[in-house]
């Protein structure tokens, strides 16, 4: 049976909007012509994180929410904690790393409240199973980032990452515990498609909006619009059309990680655009940043083959040729990555030629 997104989860979203353009302000400078690696991890490693409450927040509606007062209050409280979070994101984390981690730590808590109460609602060994598996990874997450708040920054760091990195990687190693309580497939594909279409949002408003002004319109204009919609076809075509939604013996897992990868890869996109019209922006790097992360994007999308329909699974040369259009437009702009303008332009019939593929093959 389908479940349906409930209106608080949609209302949960809603901050996700202004989380997501916050953290992106995070990469959209540069310094001597690029990016600092220091700044690139500094918005990674935020941006993950804020996703990664997200999918455990979906990911527990999903198997255990009920439209209820108490769920519901869990949700407002943490949209609160998360507009802290979020105007947390800077790159000068030292001075704000104690209130960050404090913040982390009442949404990890809030999290393993949640599942602590679904206890006594599901008393089956395989929900207690799942759900104490749960308590387990939030309770190593809460330890490891607690401590980092009573010793150096130095070494408090490090234990941050570890608690960031054990929350994020050990759901993988239970995930035959998992398997025996099956989530509602089509529900996470809602869930998943609809952060989607937000950072979709954030792309058009933060990134390309403008460049629609009277004064700034121009023909790059016009091509920065195509490349946003020919990425959201391409998107369109493997989660509305090719995807089995009647999916009922998944625990979606790879649908969950290669939607981390699709949502950094469409900041780093965002990010991208917005240098092809800067001065002083390095061309080389602004080539490779651009095209690493239109490969990890494209890459991430046709990986969901496995969940396709019978009838809609990718061939092999249609693969091929997703990637000759990929490699032969980023060869050119290499070769051409002092010419924004033209860079664009190959961007924009490269990402528009890989959107009609996909759509002239659910065609035919």
């Amino acid at each position: 049976m389908h479940k349906k997104v409930s209106i608080p989860e949609l209302f949960f979203d809603l901050v996700y909007v202004y989380a997501i353009g916050r953290s992106m302000t995070l990469i959209h400078h540069i310094h001597d012509g690029i990016i600092p690696w220091e700044d690139f991890v500094i918005f990674t490693l935020s941006f993950l994180f804020l996703i990664n409450i997200w999918v455990y927040q979906t990911v527990f509606l999903n198997r255990y929410g009920q439209e209820s007062p108490k769920n519901n209050a869990f949700l407002f409280l943490d949209m609160g904690l998360l507009l802290l979070l979020s105007n947390s994101f800077t790159l000068e984390w030292r001075g704000q790393f104690t209130p960050f981690v404090v913040l982390v730590l009442l949404l990890t808590a809030s999290l393993f409240t949640q599942y602590f109460l679904e206890l006594r609602h599901y008393p089956g060994p395989e929900h207690r199973e799942v759900i104490q598996n749960y308590l387990l990874i939030l309770g190593i997450r809460f330890g490891l980032v607690a401590v980092s708040l009573f010793i150096s920054l130095t070494f408090g760091l490090y234990f941050y990452l570890a608690g960031f990195l054990a929350g994020l990687i050990l759901p993988i190693f239970f995930r035959k515990d998992t398997s025996r309580v099956p989530i509602s497939f089509a529900h996470l594909v809602e869930r998943m498609t609809l952060l989607v279409i937000i950072t979709f949002g954030e792309m058009i408003m933060g990134g390309i909006a403008k460049y629609f002004t009277m004064s700034r319109f121009s023909f790059q204009s016009i091509l920065f619009f195509l490349i946003v919609l020919s990425l959201f076809w391409f998107y369109y075509e493997e989660f509305y059309v090719d995807i089995d939604h009647d999916n009922p013996h998944t625990t979606g897992m790879r649908l969950i990680y290669l939607h981390y990868v699709i949502f950094l890869s469409l900041t780093m996109i965002t990010a991208a655009l917005s240098f092809l019209t800067e001065e002083g922006v390095n061309s080389l790097f602004m080539v490779l940043f651009l095209f690493i992360a239109l490969g990890l994007y494209y890459f991430s999308i046709v990986l969901h083959n496995t969940y396709n329909k019978a009838t809609r699974h990718l061939s092999d040369r249609f693969l091929l040729r997703v990637l000759t259009a990929y490699g032969i437009a980023f060869a050119l702009s290499l070769v051409f990555a002092a010419n924004h303008l033209f860079v664009t332009l190959i961007t924009a019939l490269m990402t528009g030629c890989l959107a009609y593929l996909f759509y002239q093959m659910g065609e035919t």
